[in-house]
């Protein structure tokens, strides 16, 4: 999913949804819609309704117009659902392409498409995953522990002395 412009990535799940735009590959703007799949097909306009507000909002903060969508969860699988949200969108929708698993099922894959993202994206990179960094990486860790130092050797010691008594 590292389209050159926009793309956006749709969980359709049965209790809401969640909506991803990604630049590059990295989540710049994100919101969970309430209307979902068990809404169908009484509220599938609100559905249209809803992402397209989304897609105005990821506008209006100077975002550029996507590109490509994607869509996966457990509503990813309803009949005719990626053709309708292209016409509904104006773009070209398909479903979240998604590595291969063994013994797996493509409605299994697609209602779990996070999970299998995260790890598809784990074992390609032949990684563990390290949510420690970026943005997430903590900034004063080592100057927090400097700063509490004796606290933590007196901590330290109060319990060896408790160990040895007992």
């Amino acid at each position: 999913l590292r389209d050159p412009g926009p793309v956006v990535v749709m969980d359709l799940g049965h209790t809401h949804t969640d909506v991803c735009f990604l630049e590059n590959g990295r989540c710049v703007f994100a919101r969970t819609l309430s209307t979902c799949v068990a809404s169908l097909p009484a509220g599938a306009q609100a559905l249209a309704r809803d992402v397209l507000q989304t897609v105005a909002a990821f506008r209006a903060t100077g975002g550029a117009a996507p590109v490509h969508a994607y869509v996966g969860g457990g509503g990813s699988a309803v009949s005719g659902l990626v053709p309708w949200l292209s016409s509904q969108l104006g773009l070209p929708v398909d479903a979240v392409p998604l590595p291969e698993a063994a013994g797996a099922y493509e409605g299994l894959l697609a209602g779990h498409m996070r999970a299998v993202a995260l790890a598809g994206r784990c074992a390609a990179r032949g990684k563990r995953l390290d949510l420690l960094q970026g943005e997430f990486a903590p900034r004063r860790a080592i100057g927090v522990l400097r700063q509490h130092s004796t606290l933590i050797a007196g901590c330290m010691f109060a319990i060896l002395v408790a160990f040895g008594f007992s």
